[in-house]
């Protein structure tokens, strides 16, 4: 997993929050909640392209291992 770019802080009163890119703004009493940057999307090489139109799949079934290739690319 990576590494948090920042983090969620509760206050001590617990009702409001801060956000700090330094761990050691937050103190040993709050919860911090680890904020992560979003994954770039991953599309499909030209390479597994290739392997899908050497496949002997109607429409169909071509799309759910299209759509079953990028899910498992983009978890």
């Amino acid at each position: 997993m990576t590494e948090p770019i920042a983090w969620m802080v509760y206050t001590e009163d617990g009702k409001s929050v801060y956000v700090t890119d330094n761990p050691t703004d937050i103190k040993e009493d709050q919860r911090a909640l680890p904020l992560y940057t979003k994954q770039e999307w991953q599309g499909l090489t030209d390479t597994e392209i290739e392997e899908f139109e050497n496949m002997a799949l109607g429409p169909h079934d071509l799309c759910l291992e299209v759509e079953a290739k990028l899910e498992e690319k983009n978890r």
